[in-house]
């Protein structure tokens, strides 16, 4: 009588004698009547036919299940970071409409509401500093830092580099390119980029109105 326990995957188990793709894992308690004993150095491979085995409540796993194990898990973590696997590029457009406030001879703060796809109804607020001439008579440079709200809250971050050039005596055309630089809630890790085109008119020598239109893409 040879009493032992070893952890292995038994190979002779009679089950996977005649299931080749199924394996038993779990410890052995008794093994009895052997025409030759395992040792440890046999790697948990038992010689001779058994006519007694008692098992400790293992399992049997098929070596098909075994394969799909990693393929499963991996399947489990990539539905838990959505955000990181599913970002894509998508169009970007929108209008807006506001006011603007000269604060200094070279800042302007900028207010304003329209609409953007992604975030629907938009609250927009921004400042804008001039840099220095353009190329065209009369114009100037400038950059913004601009802020979008959607209706539920989220913000988008993006800075701008803007040109204007006078239409007339009291009209100013302005062209630009935009960076999303980030935002909060769904747009915390955004990015994209596009171009801007506004008319600003002047309603007094340190205020007026815009209107504007913004297309690019968006990635979030």
């Amino acid at each position: 009588m040879l009493e032992r326990t070893a952890d292995f995957a038994f190979e002779d188990d009679p089950l996977c004698s005649t299931q080749p793709l199924w394996v038993y894992i779990g410890s052995v308690t008794e093994i009895a009547d052997m025409d030759q004993t395992a040792s440890p150095a046999q790697s948990g491979k038992l010689l001779g036919p058994p006519v007694r085995i008692n098992y400790d409540g293992g399992v049997y796993i098929g070596m098909k299940k075994l394969v799909l194990i990693p393929i499963v898990l991996a399947v489990m973590v990539l539905a838990g970071f959505p955000l990181v696997f599913a970002s894509h590029s998508t169009p970007f457009n929108g209008s807006f409409s506001g006011s603007f406030t000269m604060t200094s001879q070279t800042t302007a703060t900028i207010t304003g509401t329209g609409q953007l796809e992604h975030l629907g109804t938009t609250t927009f607020v921004a400042l804008a500093t001039v840099i220095g001439p353009a190329s065209c008579q009369g114009g100037f440079t400038a950059t913004e830092q601009d802020t979008f709200i959607a209706a539920n809250g989220d913000k988008l971050f993006s800075s701008s580099n803007d040109i204007a050039c006078p239409t007339s005596a009291t009209t100013f055309h302005f062209t630009g390119s935009w960076t999303i630089t980030g935002g909060t809630g769904r747009f915390e890790h955004s990015s994209g980029t596009g171009s801007v085109d506004v008319t600003g008119v002047e309603t007094s020598s340190t205020s007026g109105t815009f209107s504007s239109t913004v297309t690019g893409t968006i990635t979030y």
